[in-house]
Order: structure tokens, then C-alpha cells, then sequence
């Protein structure tokens, strides 16, 4: 099943600026998206307990670098 553009919404989102940045460089690496991430971590949340109770829990978001 593939979305129409109408059945999609645009939101807009701050995120913490050296997070961004890592993460433009990993979607180019693996040829990814944003909009893909969202899509999918949203889905994840409601559909995944584990998953949620994970992002709920989660509190740390500073990186000084990823590991890959």
C-alpha cells in the first residue's frame, strides 16, 4: 500500500543540531530518509510495547559520536 501525498501529513520538528547532522551523514551513507525513520518509528510505537517502553525510557540523547 503506497500513501498519496494528500493522505500524508507535513509536520515540523526541532532536533538538537549535532544529532541532525550525524544523521544527514548516516541517510546519505545508507541511502535513507527522515521521513522514513519517522514513518517507521512511528509505527513501532504504536504497534511495539517494547519499542515504546524503550523510547520512554530512553533519556540521553547527547552524542558525542555514533557507533556504527
Amino acid at each position: 500500500y503506497v500513501m498519496k501525498s494528500s493522505e500524508k501529513r507535513l509536520t515540523t520538528v526541532r532536533i538538537e543540531d549535532n544529532l541532525f547532522q550525524e544523521f544527514k551523514f548516516q541517510c546519505i551513507k545508507n541511502k535513507f530518509s527522515f521521513q522514513k525513520l519517522a514513518s517507521r518509528a512511528i509505527y513501532l510505537y504504536l504497534t511495539d510495547k517494547k519499542f515504546r517502553k524503550g523510547i520512554h525510557d530512553l533519556n540521553n540523547i547527547n552524542i558525542d559520536k555514533v557507533d556504527e
